[in-house]
């Protein structure tokens, strides 16, 4: 099943190249059968143009949940700093 589903993920990474669309960002989520859950970010630095890459590995599905809202919250809090202005 695994060689299966990598197959169509290079498929559709593939298709969504050939159109031309920058991305800045390349998530993937992987889930085993077991539970386990694994995500690979790929990011591109704004200022280095150099490839950033993560790897998060989590036990289950309430492990992932929770470092989501913590993520989540961590970035809800940041906030812009006087006479700073984003476009």
């Amino acid at each position: 099943m695994s060689k299966k589903l990598f197959k169509e993920a290079l498929v559709a990474i593939n298709v969504m190249k050939k159109t031309g669309m920058e991305i800045s960002e390349l998530c993937i989520h992987m889930e085993t059968p077991e539970g386990e859950i694994m995500e690979l970010d790929i990011d591109i630095d704004e200022d280095t143009g150099e490839l950033v890459k993560s790897f998060n590995r989590f036990e289950n599905q309430d492990e992932y949940s929770q470092y989501l809202k913590e993520y989540e919250a961590l970035t809800e809090s940041e906030e812009i700093p006087e006479g700073i202005l984003y476009n």
